[in-house]
């Protein structure tokens, strides 16, 4: 199912991309593009990876992922959503949201871009496909985790609408035990208040202080 069509820019050239949901054929196109994006960073704690079952069970129907292809078929970015019902890692158990709130929750997980097509507003594009859905599907409030070494990422999802909650340690593992310190971010697609992003912005740097 194709969601959206556009142009984006390589260099000086121009490339015709589409976005469409994730197929199980997608799989090791999606794994390939997170392995790549993850070995160039210099910052490994910026991405917290996710595991071929994972992103499987979400082409499956406990998420969705978004595929942008150029060619046709050549994987340059996605974005992975999770719809974590009422599960003990739903995120707006973290924020204090109503039990009976947890089922219209989506999470916002990993967006990954290809570094050759940086600069094209994939996260955002990416985002506004996946916010025009998402009442549809029957889901109200979106929320998600971003490092506090990310302000790229953390700039565009607070553009988007979402403001911080929280800052915690979250991602616990056998190789980092105390986790990864993580903002999670939080939007009421029914609230129509406007947020100033450069206030919300600045205020994150409190944190810290």
């Amino acid at each position: 199912m194709i969601l959206k069509r556009g142009r984006l820019t390589k260099g000086k050239q121009k490339a015709l991309y589409e976005i469409r949901l994730a197929v199980p054929t997608d799989i090791d196109k999606i794994m390939a593009l997170q392995e790549q994006v993850y070995e160039a960073l210099s910052n490994k704690a910026v991405l917290a990876t996710d595991s071929k079952e994972t992103l499987a069970e979400a082409i499956n129907g406990m998420g969705a992922i978004l595929c942008v292809f150029i060619n046709e078929s050549q994987l340059i970015a996605y974005r992975y959503i999770r719809f974590p019902g009422s599960t003990p890692d739903n995120l707006g158990l973290e924020i204090g949201l109503d039990e009976s709130m947890l089922n219209q929750v989506v999470h916002l997980e990993t967006t990954v871009v290809s570094p050759e097509y940086r600069g094209n507003h994939l996260q955002s594009i990416t985002f506004s496909v996946v916010e025009a859905y998402l009442e549809s599907w029957g889901y109200r409030y979106i929320l998600c985790t971003v490092s506090p070494e990310n302000p790229h990422s953390l700039k565009n999802i607070i553009e988007a609408g979402l403001e911080i909650k929280a800052l915690k340690r979250m991602y616990k593992s056998d190789l980092n035990p105390f986790g990864l310190w993580r903002f999670i971010l939080y939007k009421d697609l029914k609230d129509t208040r406007m947020m100033d992003p450069i206030e919300e912005i600045g205020a994150s740097f409190d944190y810290f202080q």
